[in-house]
């Protein structure tokens, strides 16, 4: 039958799509000259807004770290000057501090940290977008509805006086039917301040729903189907989009790690089947690709892109797969069906491949807390238990990460260097030195030809309390192995 093997579609909206899904913040981990830093970027829900940034290190000697931020496309013009970060406290390895974002879109947050063993620099790709507005204080609102009932009656008493006095001689008493034109007058008064009243709160509505339109970001729905000889196609619409996220005249797409798209593919609700797949571009807004043999299910789709300024995307959707019979995974594309996700307090720590070696995640027996940011760190061992050394580069990288939270409301790629896309990474390292060699557009900071020890690390912060599954991907004598380990978050 024609349409044997195809896919039931169900489109969904993300609910945070810009950088990752539901984990807006910005981690990061790298040398600035002698030192090496951990970078935390919590970015403001509405823009303009101040966002907050926080930096650590391990080394001692430093004496100070400011930061420049600057607006994709203005990195010729004259630069804001340095604002110095102050210690946390007195944690004298912390500095903490606050900068103001004043548009949506990409933005590169220079870094320079001085200290007794020199000076370096690096700097971070910052993806902000408006995503909701401040809300008005209740304290400030009473007061203003105070205020504006004040000026109201205040309005029709004037006109009503008015009416009923202005005219008098003086010493005289205003007559019935003074007293009754002013009531009309006052009505008719009180008419058209409720009316205008009433308008401006229309206005101030109507504005409220273009802001919602205009100005905050709204990822576009990623629609999906699947043909009847297992193919995906995927596709979105910008309408809009463009207009204020810097992405200029044309929405063209940078590779990121040497892909224009890096398709998560995870069976729901229990995350016993994952995939890492590189649809290939069709068109502007189009993607297809070759599905793999897949169990039947439900899946969420998360498709990561990175578009001309440097602007990180997931795109987000559900499908159906049933009867899904296809190609051999190939190239880049990794995964299979793995183990459903543990119970609600249980934590997974080791995960065992099919040759005997493993990848154990060297958790510290303390409890994992939000909004705090952690670095995880794994090691490879072989059958005998020791540390294995013939790991190689999986795309230009040690290994990649996906952290996903059993409901599907956090989804976040990350890798080494942190929760930043390489292309942007890589466009941002480009402006601090303009002199330096130029990789390529493959969007890789790290060369196919670095080598790879067994102990892997990612800087990440989980945004809410709830259980998590993290796959973890490493490769080895030509083979891309995916690591499942789940834990517990806190508040």
């Amino acid at each position: 039958m024609r349409f044997k093997y195809i896919a039931l579609l169900i489109v969904s909206f993300a609910i945070s799509a810009y950088a990752h899904v539901g984990s807006p913040d910005v981690f990061f981990q790298g040398d600035a000259g002698p030192y090496h830093i951990y970078v935390t970027v919590r970015l403001p829900n509405a823009i303009p807004g101040m966002a907050v940034v926080e930096v650590r290190s391990s080394a001692t000697g430093i004496s100070g770290v400011s930061i420049i931020p600057l607006y994709v496309g203005t990195e010729k013009a004259l630069p804001p000057p340095p604002e110095k970060l102050e210690n946390c406290g007195s944690d004298s390895h912390c500095f903490t501090g606050s900068f103001w974002l004043m548009e949506s879109g990409s933005w590169q947050l220079q870094f320079h940290v001085n200290g007794t063993t020199g000076s370096g620099s690096t700097v971070v790709p910052v993806p902000a977008a408006a995503r909701s507005t401040v809300p008005m204080p209740k304290a400030l609102g009473l007061m203003l509805f105070v205020l504006i009932g004040v000026l109201a009656f205040g309005a029709v008493g004037i006109v009503g006086t008015a009416i009923r006095e202005s005219q008098l001689p003086w010493g005289t008493m205003p007559s019935v039917s003074d007293r009754k034109r002013a009531r009309g007058a006052m009505m008719f008064s009180g008419a058209i301040v409720g009316g205008i009243l009433l308008l401006g709160a229309a206005w101030w509505a109507y504005e409220a729903r273009k802001n919602a339109r205009e100005v905050l970001y709204q990822p576009p729905p990623l629609n999906v189907s699947v043909e009847a000889n297992s193919r995906l196609l995927l596709s979105w619409n910008y309408s809009r989009l463009r207009d204020f996220l810097n992405y200029g005249g044309t929405d063209h797409l940078m590779p990121d790690h040497g892909h224009l798209m890096h398709l998560a593919v995870l069976r729901m609700p229990h995350m016993d089947a994952f995939y890492h797949l590189h649809p290939t571009q069709t068109g502007e807004h189009e993607f297809s690709l070759d599905l793999p043999s897949v169990p039947d299910g439900d899946y969420e789709l998360f498709a990561d892109i990175v578009h001309g300024s440097g602007f990180a995307e997931t795109l987000t959707a559900k499908v159906t797969l049933q009867g899904v019979h296809g190609t051999a995974l190939t190239g880049d594309n990794a995964g299979g069906p793995t183990v459903p996700i543990s119970g609600a307090t249980s934590e997974r720590t080791v995960s065992r491949f099919p040759d005997g070696s493993s990848l154990v995640w060297e958790h510290e027996d303390k409890a994992l807390r939000a909004n705090k940011l952690e670095v995880f760190r794994f090691e490879a061992r072989g059958q005998d238990g020791k540390p294995l050394t013939d790991l190689e580069n999986y795309m230009g990288m040690a290994a990649h990460a996906f952290i996903v939270r059993d409901d599907g409301t956090v989804f976040a790629h990350v890798h080494p260097s942190g929760s930043a896309s390489m292309a942007a990474m890589e466009m941002a390292e480009k402006t601090l030195n303009p002199s330096s060699p130029d990789q390529g557009s493959m969007g890789m900071t790290m060369m196919p030809s670095a080598p790879v020890g067994p102990e892997i690390s990612f800087p990440y912060g989980f945004p809410a309390a709830g259980k998590y599954r993290l796959f973890v991907q490493i490769k080895r004598n030509g083979v891309v192995e995916t690591g499942v380990f789940d834990t517990v978050v806190n508040n």
